[in-house]
This record gives structure tokens, C-alpha cells and sequence, in this order.
């Protein structure tokens, strides 16, 4: 028990009683001072706390019974109240015996530490015993006396001399030789190093960032207080820092004649002080810079006190200092320039040379000749308040940029923001006011609130809303200003959408130049309104809103339909030029020029109209007419706008994808634009494919089309156009139309009207001939989506298998076959990397065939002879007698249905070929699931049906982006199956899971990879499968050379039941 301490401060001691007087202990022997102050260290219990905890504890369950006895019957609140009682009797009886053995408690502790003296005295005689017999029994058997110095005295008894004195006496007494200079130069350099690391380890004040690391010392200076000079007397960081040089910064250059305040006698104690610091404290430069800091600050406050006449000075000029930050923080993020100063060749002359010293300049940047000037004034009798003034000042635009500019007008703005805001709301113009005064109100021109930050009282809204309001209406006034030189009436600056936003309404346009009275008289009726607004983030946009009525034409277009036409006009302007300036209005009149010429074309073509004849109308239309531009189509079906020759290549061109997809590459995350479709003239198509690639497509007659890399440049062959390149294979593809009878008939008749020539750079690489009828399948639709679908970038994959297309080669003639996107997926065979595939290319003679070959099979991919519709794989194996020949036929016909087929993805290739590339038993296995897959009839009593996952899917486990191939062949296999249940209720769809197995082929278990799902995933079918690889495991341990896939997959499929309307 710990001692108790009583009311006067006297503990009780844990444990021991006895009886005596209530007299102070007496002091301790002499050899007792450690137990003395153990026992004085030791806890103890004041008796007041004692005492209120026992009444603590009688009154709360005093309480307890007050709430639990009137629901118990007599006799239980009877037994209750009495233990009640007889407990708390007992507490305090023991709390009575307590207070009267205190008492006594002082005679019982003094004999307690006699006894705890006397037992250790005891020990430490013991002690002492053993160690003197440990020596005699262990150390003394061994002891001998040393041999005799024999050589130290033939040398003193032969030579009179001792040569053998140790060295460290003679160092104590001969001072060492100086260092040399190269030697001091680098103790300096590890100096230099030991201080630096010791910075860069120690914890610096920010205060001290201004220091010096040189000649062994490092200098740490604090403008206007303090620079201390301090150095390490070794490279161990327990060495502490040592102060070799302290100078005070402290100085009043008109008091004392510039000498400094801080006597050297000062100077000297706060050295020692300092330095007694850097030994003792934890942190030692934290705790100089609070040293110093201090002391240099009461040798400030002793100089200013000393001529209280300064302050006043500094005092204004902090109020002024204070106003110009209030006006910057609160015009911040508006899009301004504030500067203190503006030099300006006619200040001197001007009337802002008449303002107060203290103003400042702030440039609107979206208007860099306008400005708004503040002046800041002092209120009488109100020291510690600012009036301000606001001015518009604009200035001249500067010939150059280091000339000065020149003030030109200077306004001063209205005070009252109640009369700004109505202005803003009714568009009234404002005059002149007076100066506006700040009240006793922090914030005088906002309402009064409980509650406000210091922030939001800063905040002058009165220079925000001028700031705001020049912005927004400056340009409409520089507009409107630029329409009235120009005599070109207008309604000056309206206000629209309840005071959010302006326009300028004009009233009438002038006529234009080259067009006829009556086509200027009937354009000035059909226009109702003419309405200049700003738009854009930077308000640098103008547009210009142009309502006709009584349009001459109607287009079948349906935005062309209403009885009104709405025409948009936009004009941006430069950062250098002025927003609303003479451009726009010149900008604007070019194009109501323009206007009015094809109104008068339109005019003209309006009267003519009735007298063609009908039969002609019936292939023409007007197709857009917007008052900017004319549309008119013709042919049969009015979708022509050039030549008949050119209907079926640009419907061919018309069925290519122009929207980005995704999926196109390896990079399943990012999207490419399949093509963009350039026009270049009404025979000549530019096709870009992903912005990489690109073809000239040119409409020749009697269907013929010319294609020719577009990478090159028409001017000058070698030399390649700028963002394409040249595209892989172009040529090679091509030849396998080649039609020799069609080629031989068109060199026939060129060499028969031209003699041969050398080919030059603007002669086609390739021709597609003689396109057949509509009716049929579209040759040019179908070259062109197998020609670019689904290209690598030769970069991309690292491997350049093609040849780049020579654009010097003889044009040939191509035969128009049925070409099918399937030479999609014979061009990704070509491209797809080795590394990836783990494959050997073969060199093949056979055009449109590629060969390659595995550690044990070797394949061939080509078009089946008999459709030209499907690809084919063809394996043959390297053993035949490790195959049998249902399992090549089901390899071959999975590679036909599910590879080559829609929808064609270059992931979907490289699965399959890892899974080629795999090891022999592995890869049966998987053809065995195949198997499964393509004839599920053939196993009845499997409960779900198998689908061999070639990418990863929407629903697998979160491991990979959908669409990345998911066949992962390293130390160990890692593929996704889909397993769907064969028995379902006829409403609801079958149950599909996504199951990921991972084979090891160390230790040749199949299990389910561990890949976390979702969390909005169920749980249950993961573990049930697992649970049913794990049994399989155990139950058939794998022996060597075996693969376990295909029976733990059948396993799997046998057994696997989900319970009953659960889903996975």
C-alpha cells in the first residue's frame, strides 16, 4: 500500500503499524540517505481523498437504492437497506483505524529504513566476502611476479641513458610542428563537410536559413538583429556547437552617432549565456535564435521608446501600407495588374500629378489602356481610418513596349454603390460624385452582421464592383464609341437577362459596295435585328446575331424550316488589340459585304427558279441556304455534288467508322479515331487512318479509283508529309488483287497513245479497277476496311515483317475479288510481336500465307481455297505421335470460329498464340476444354457448359482492363473460363461465373487464383469452386509429365452446384 498523506501534509506509508506520537519523523542516519529518498519519492494518498471517494461511493449507491427498492417487495428492501449499512459501516470503520495508525505511522517508517540500512550494509559485506574469495580461488592461483626489466637496464647501466620513454610524455612537453598550408586547406574542406551535414541533420530554425558555410565556421545572420559566428571541435554529433563570434545588428542611426546600442560588457554576458545554451538544451540553435531573438528585441524596444515621436511617422504609413493590401487581397481574383507606381510622360502636367501621394494603379489586363486609380486620404480626427477616392484614367497605346504612355482622360467614379447597383439594373449612365468616407463601420458599405471574419470586413466591395463593372462594360463602350465614327446608328448599351449581361443593338447597317439598290432595299426588309454581346471565358469574343425574315430560298435542312433565320457572326480579338476596336466593326462589315452579294445571287436564282422545267428540278434541291453559304445538290437521289463517277467510291468511303474506338490496339484503355475523311477537291478524297496513316484516293472514270500513300508528298516523293507516316505493307496487300489481264490492257493503251516515260512522284501505287455493280458486295468498302483495320504501328510491336511501300515502283491493276475484313487478322498475324507469341516465323513463297512454327507444332494461316471468305489453320504436329487427329481438327476449328471470327481484336490473337506456344500436355488440356466448348452435346452429364475465355471479360475479378488477353504462360499458366449452368428456369436467364485458374507447373495442381473481388460481389460461388479444386487436389495428387487441368475442369463441371436461387 502506498503512504497516505493526512491534511497536514503528512503521508502514510504503505503497510506497518505501531503507536507513538503524532511528532514529525526524525532525520535519517548518515548512511541512509538513498533509502530516505526512495521512500520520500515513493506515492502516497492524500486522507481528504480518501475520505470524499468513501462518501463518493456511500451516495452513489445511496442513489441506486433510492431507484431500485420501490419496485421490490418489504422484506427485500428491508435486507437491502441493512447491507447497505452494515457495508458502508464497515468502509468507514476501516477508514477510522486508517486515520488512527497515521498517526503513529512516522516512528514505524524510520524503523522501516534502519532495517532496509542495515540490510543492505549486510549485502554489500557478503558481497565483498565472495569477490575477495572468487579472487583468492581464481584470479591469485595464476598470479606471478613480472620478469625483471633486463633490456631497460643494459640500456641505462651501457649508454647512461632510457631511450624506450614513451612518446605521449615527450608531446605533453615539445609543442608539434605547425601544419602546412595544404594540410590546413583541407582540415578546413572536412570542416566545411562536418557543418554542412551537421545542418542538414540538425533541427534549424527558418529564421536562420540565412547562413554562410566557410573556413570551418558557419555564420548565421538575422537582418537588423543578430549574426553569430559558431564552429564543431570534432566530427562526432555529441560534440555541441561552439559560439566563436556574436555582433548585435541593433543600431539608431541618429542616436549615439551610429555607434551601436549594445555595450561589449552586454555583449560578453550574452555570449556565455548563449554558449551554456548550445551545451545543455536538446535543440541548441532553436534555443540561440530565442536567446538572441529576445534580447535583440528588448534592445529595439529600448530605442523606440526612446523618441515615441518616430512611431507616429511609421504608424501612417502602415495605415496607407494596410489600404493598398485591403485593395489588392480584395481584387485578386479579378483579372488585374496593381502597381504602387506608373510612370507616365505628362504626369507632371496631367491632373492625376494633383493626387495624393498615396494611391494606387490598377490596369484592367483584358483593357490594357484603361486603369483605375485609388487614392487613399486621411479622415480628421480619426486617425486610424482611410477615405477613398476612385478614379478612370485611360491611357495612350505605347509605340513601343519600354515607351512610356500617356495619361489621357481621368474621371472620378460615383461613391454611392447603392446608385451603381441601380445603374446596373436600369442601364442609366452615372455623373461626378463626391469623395466617399469610411464610417466607424469596418465595413461601411455592407450590412451589418452577427457575425464576421477579419477577411470578409477587409474586403472593399465598393473597388470590386467598379473593377467588375469596367471589365464587362468597357469593351460595349469601346464598340459602341467605334460604331459612332462611323456613323452607323445604334441603340448604345442595353441591359439584358434582368442586369446580367449587355448588348448593343444597331439600327440600321450601311449598304455595300457593288450591290444594287434594289438587292441592298429588299436585304435591309428581311432584317429584323442586329445585336452585338461578348461570350468566351476572357470575354475577347464578339458575335454578332443577324434575325432575317422572307428568306428567298428554303432549304430542306430542318434548322432552315421557321419563318425566321438566325445568323451568328464571331469574331475573336487578339491579346494586342483592343476589345471592341475598328477590327471588329471592319471584320463585321466584310462579311455583311459578303452577305449581300450571295443574297443578290440568291435573288436572282429565286426568279429563275420558276422557269426551269420540271423535269429538271426533279434531280436538284437546294440542300442549305444560311445566308453565308449555298448548297445545291443534284443526281438521282440528290446526294451528288460533283460527278456520277464518284457515287460508289464515296459511298464505299461513306460506310468507314469515324468515331473513336476502343480495343483497336494493345492499349484497350485508350481510344483512336478510326478514320477522318479530308476532302481535298471534288475527285481527289484524303483518308486518314488514327492520324498516323494516311491514302489519296482519286475518282477516275469508267470506275476506276487510283490510291497512292498519302504519307508522301505530291510535290516531291522523297520527302514525307508532316504528323503521317508511311503505311506498313501498303504495296504487298495490294498485289494479291492484282488483275494481269485488266494491267495489261491499260499499259497497252497508254504505251500505244504515250510512249513510256520515267514515273514520277504524283503516279499512283496502285489501282482498283472496274468496280462492280452496287448490287454486289463494295470491293473498295471492303480493301479499305481490311487495308487500315486494325493496323500496328511498326513501332509499337518491334518487329517490321512488311516492307515500306516504294513509291517509285510501277503502278499496277488491281483485280476487284471479294475481299473480306478477314485479312484483318492476316496482317495482326503478321504484326504481333514474338516476344509476345512466342513464335518463329517460316518464310513462305505462297502470296497472302503466313507459316510459323512452336517447339511442337508447326502452322499455317491462309484464306480457304474454296470461299476466299474464312481464314484457316492448318497444324501440323513436329511428333506425330503425341497428337491425335480430333485433337488438330478441334484446334483448327477453334481457331476458326472463335479467333478469325467477329468481332476481331488484336488480344484475342496474341491469348491464342501463347496458348500455342505452351507445352505440349498443357496445350491438350486446353484443347480438350475446347472441345467442351465447340460440341457441348457430347457430355450430357456435365451440369455446366465451358467457354474458354481468350480476353479478360467485363465480370471477371478486378486483375486486369477488360479486354486484355487472358492467357498469362510463365512458371505458371494463368486463363479464364466462363462457365454457364446448363438447367435454368425458363423466365430467367442461366447462371454464368467467371472462374480464374492458375496452373502450377512445378507442382502440377490446379486451383483457383486468389484475385480479390469486388465488394459488391457474392462471395459463395468463388468459394464453392475453390472448395471443389481444392478436394480434386487432394483426392488425385498429379504424377509427372501429367497436366491436371482438364480433369479438374471436368471435376469442376460435374460437381459445382450454386444453391437454390442464388446467384453469383
Amino acid at each position: 500500500m502506498a503512504p497516505v498523506q493526512l491534511e497536514n501534509h503528512q503521508l502514510i506509508p504503505p503497510g506497518g503499524s505501531g503507536s507513538g506520537s503524532a511528532a514529525a519523523p526524525a532525520p535519517p542516519p548518515p548512511g541512509s540517505a538513498v533509502a530516505a529518498a526512495a521512500a520520500a519519492a515513493s506515492p502516497g494518498y492524500r486522507l481528504s481523498t480518501l475520505i470524499e471517494f468513501l462518501l463518493h461511493r456511500a451516495y452513489s449507491e445511496l442513489l441506486v437504492l433510492t431507484d431500485l427498492l420501490p419496485r421490490k417487495s418489504d422484506v427485500e428492501r428491508k435486507i437491502e437497506i441493512v447491507q447497505f449499512a452494515s457495508r458502508t459501516r464497515q468502509l468507514f470503520v476501516r477508514l477510522l483505524a486508517l486515520v488512527k495508525w497515521a498517526n503513529d505511522a512516522g516512528k514505524v517508517e524510520k524503523c522501516a529504513m534502519i532495517s532496509s540500512f542495515l540490510d543492505q550494509q549486510a549485502i554489500l559485506f557478503v558481497d565483498t566476502a565472495d569477490r575477495l574469495a572468487s579472487l583468492a580461488r581464481d584470479a591469485l592461483v595464476h598470479a606471478r611476479l613480472p620478469s625483471f626489466a633486463i633490456p631497460y637496464a643494459i640500456d641505462v647501466l651501457t649508454t647512461g641513458s632510457y631511450p624506450r620513454l614513451p612518446t605521449c610524455i615527450r608531446d605533453k612537453i615539445i609543442p608539434p610542428d605547425p601544419i602546412t598550408k595544404i594540410e590546413k586547406q583541407a582540415t578546413l574542406h572536412q570542416l566545411n563537410q562536418i557543418l554542412r551535414h551537421r545542418l542538414v541533420t540538425t533541427d534549424l530554425p527558418p529564421q536562420l536559413a540565412n547562413l554562410t558555410v566557410a573556413n570551418g565556421r558557419v555564420k548565421f545572420r538575422v537582418e537588423g538583429e543578430f549574426e553569430a559566428t559558431l564552429t564543431v571541435m570534432g566530427d562526432d554529433p555529441e560534440v555541441p556547437w561552439r559560439l566563436l563570434k556574436l555582433e548585435i545588428l541593433v543600431e539608431d542611426k541618429e542616436t549615439g552617432d551610429g555607434r551601436a546600442l549594445v555595450h561589449s560588457m552586454q555583449i560578453d554576458f550574452i555570449h556565455q549565456l548563449v554558449q551554456s545554451r548550445l551545451f545543455d538544451d536538446e535543440k541548441p540553435l532553436q534555443d540561440m535564435y530565442n536567446c538572441l531573438h529576445q534580447a535583440t528585441l528588448e534592445d529595439m524596444e529600448k530605442s523606440v521608446n526612446d523618441d515615441m515621436k518616430r512611431i507616429i511617422p511609421w504608424i501612417q504609413q502602415l495605415k496607407f501600407w494596410l489600404g493598398q493590401q485591403r485593395c489588392k487581397q480584395s481584387i485578386k481574383h479579378l483579372p488585374t495588374i496593381t502597381t504602387e507606381t506608373l510612370y507616365l510622360s505628362n504626369y507632371s502636367t496631367h491632373p492625376i500629378g494633383n493626387l495624393s501621394k498615396n494611391k494606387l494603379f490598377i490596369k484592367l489586363t483584358r483593357l490594357p489602356q484603361y486603369y483605375i486609380v485609388v487614392e487613399m486620404l486621411e479622415v480628421p480626427n480619426k486617425p486610424t481610418q482611410l477615405s477613398y477616392k476612385y478614379y478612370f484614367m485611360s491611357v495612350s497605346t505605347p509605340d513601343r513596349e519600354d515607351s512610356p504612355v500617356m495619361a489621357l482622360l481621368l474621371q472620378q467614379f460615383k461613391d454611392n454603390i447603392q446608385d451603381l447597383i441601380s445603374y446596373t439594373k436600369t442601364g442609366k449612365q452615372t455623373g461626378t460624385g463626391t469623395k466617399h468616407k469610411l464610417s466607424d463601420d469596418p465595413c461601411p458599405v455592407e450590412c451589418k452582421k452577427a457575425k464576421r471574419t477579419g477577411e470578409m470586413c477587409a474586403f472593399n466591395k465598393v473597388l470590386a464592383h467598379f473593377v467588375a463593372m469596367c471589365d464587362t462594360n468597357m469593351p460595349f463602350v469601346g464598340l459602341r464609341l467605334e460604331l459612332s465614327n462611323l456613323e452607323i446608328p445604334h441603340q448604345g448599351v442595353q441591359v439584358e437577362g434582368d442586369g446580367f449581361s449587355h448588348a448593343i443593338r444597331l439600327l440600321k447597317i450601311p449598304p455595300c459596295k457593288g450591290v444594287n439598290e434594289e438587292t441592298q432595299k429588299a436585304l435591309d426588309r428581311s432584317l429584323l435585328d442586329c445585336t452585338f454581346r461578348l461570350q468566351g471565358r476572357n470575354n475577347r469574343t464578339w458575335v454578332a446575331e443577324l434575325v432575317f425574315a422572307n428568306c428567298p430560298l428554303n432549304g430542306t435542312s430542318t434548322r432552315e424550316q421557321g419563318p425566321s433565320r438566325h445568323v451568328y457572326l464571331t469574331y475573336e480579338n487578339l491579346l494586342s488589340e483592343p476589345v471592341g476596336g475598328r477590327k471588329v466593326v471592319e471584320m463585321f462589315l466584310n462579311d455583311w459585304s459578303s452577305i449581300a452579294r450571295l443574297y443578290e445571287c440568291v435573288l436572282e436564282f429565286a426568279r429563275s427558279l420558276p422557269d426551269i422545267p420540271a423535269h429538271l428540278n426533279i434531280f436538284s434541291e437546294v440542300r442549305v441556304y444560311n445566308y453565308r453559304k449555298l448548297i445545291l445538290c443534284y443526281g438521282t437521289t440528290k446526294g451528288s455534288s460533283v460527278l456520277f463517277d464518284t457515287q460508289a467510291p464515296l459511298n464505299a468511303i461513306n460506310k468507314l467508322p469515324t468515331v473513336p474506338m476502343l480495343g483497336l490496339t494493345q492499349r484497350t484503355n485508350t481510344a483512336y479515331q478510326c478514320f477522318s475523311i479530308l476532302p481535298q477537291s471534288s475527285t481527289h478524297i484524303r483518308l486518314a487512318f488514327r492520324n498516323m496513316y494516311c491514302i489519296d484516293i482519286y475518282c477516275r472514270s469508267r470506275g476506276v479509283v487510283a490510291i497512292r500513300d498519302g504519307a508522301y508528298s505530291l510535290f516531291d516523293n522523297s520527302k514525307l508529309v508532316e504528323g503521317f507516316y508511311p503505311a506498313p505493307g501498303l504495296k504487298t496487300f495490294l498485289n494479291m488483287f492484282v488483275d494481269s489481264n485488266q494491267d495489261a490492257r491499260r499499259r497497252s493503251v497508254n504505251e500505244d497513245d504515250n510512249p513510256p516515260s520515267p514515273i514520277g512522284g504524283d503516279m499512283m501505287d496502285s489501282l482498283i479497277s472496274q468496280l462492280q455493280p452496287p448490287q454486289q458486295q463494295e470491293p473498295l468498302t471492303l480493301v479499305l476496311h481490311t487495308l487500315w483495320c486494325h493496323q500496328v504501328d511498326e513501332q509499337e510491336t518491334g518487329l517490321g515483317l512488311l516492307k515500306w511501300l516504294d513509291p517509285h515502283q510501277q503502278p499496277v491493276c488491281l483485280e476487284c475479288h471479294q475481299p473480306t475484313p478477314l485479312y484483318i487478322l492476316l496482317f495482326q498475324m503478321l504484326l504481333i510481336p514474338p516476344e509476345l507469341a512466342q513464335l518463329q516465323l517460316i518464310n513462305s513463297n505462297e502470296p497472302g500465307v503466313i507459316m510459323f512454327k512452336t517447339d511442337a507444332l508447326k502452322c499455317r494461316v491462309a484464306l480457304s481455297p474454296k470461299t476466299n471468305q474464312t481464314l484457316q489453320l492448318k497444324v501440323t504436329p513436329e511428333n506425330a505421335g503425341q497428337w491425335k487427329p480430333d485433337e488438330l481438327q478441334v484446334l483448327e476449328k477453334f481457331f476458326e470460329t472463335r479467333v478469325a471470327g467477329p468481332p476481331f481484336k488484336a488480344n484475342t490473337l496474341i491469348a491464342f498464340t501463347k496458348l500455342l506456344g505452351a507445352p505440349t500436355h498443357i496445350l491438350r488440356d486446353c484443347v480438350h476444354i475446347m472441345k467442351l466448348e465447340l460440341f457441348p452435346d457430347q457430355a450430357t452429364q456435365l451440369k455446366w457448359n465451358v467457354q474458354f475465355c481468350l480476353t479478360i471479360p467485363p465480370s471477371a475479378p478486378p486483375i486486369a482492363p477488360p479486354g486484355t488477353p487472358a492467357v498469362v504462360l510463365k512458371s505458371k499458366m494463368l486463363f479464364f473460363l466462363q462457365l454457364t449452368q446448363k438447367t435454368s428456369v425458363p423466365p430467367q436467364e442461366p447462371v454464368s461465373i467467371i472462374v480464374p485458374i492458375i496452373y502450377d507447373m512445378a507442382s502440377g495442381t490446379t486451383q483457383q487464383a486468389d484475385i480479390p473481388r469486388q465488394q459488391n460481389s457474392s462471395v459463395a460461388a468463388p468459394m464453392m469452386v475453390s472448395n471443389i479444386l481444392k478436394r480434386f487436389a487432394e483426392m488425385n495428387p498429379p504424377r509427372q509429365g501429367e497436366c491436371t487441368i482438364f480433369a479438374a475442369v471436368r471435376d469442376l463441371m460435374a460437381n459445382l452446384t450454386l444453391p437454390p436461387g442464388g446467384r453469383p
